[in-house]
């Protein structure tokens, strides 16, 4: 609205409609579609590791690390984990928005 105004000010717009462009403006709203595979890529549930990509021969390599630290978590158990250090999910995010 401002760099509408502000574009009729500096140019000369005889004949042209401000509030018929605004109504054509397509504010607030996305350019582009997202699917969920683009917004949440694979690399985001990877574990973080902080090792060098290129290792020392004798050193253990990234990907196997980040690959172990996958199994670990998938052994684990996060409802139990929560419980035995008295961790209650209402408090920490509420269930329904």
């Amino acid at each position: 609205l401002f760099i509408l105004k502000f574009l009729a000010s500096v140019f000369d717009l005889q004949g042209i409609d401000i509030a018929q462009l605004l109504a054509i403006s397509k504010q607030g709203e996305f350019t582009t579609e997202f699917k969920r595979s683009d917004v949440y890529l694979e690399k985001t549930i990877e574990p973080k590791v902080f090792m060098p990509f290129n290792t020392a021969p004798c050193a253990l390599p990234r990907k196997v690390e980040i690959e172990r630290r996958k199994r670990l978590y998938l052994s684990l158990d996060l409802p139990t984990l929560l419980q035995e250090r008295n961790i209650d999910t209402n408090k920490l995010m509420p269930k329904y928005v």
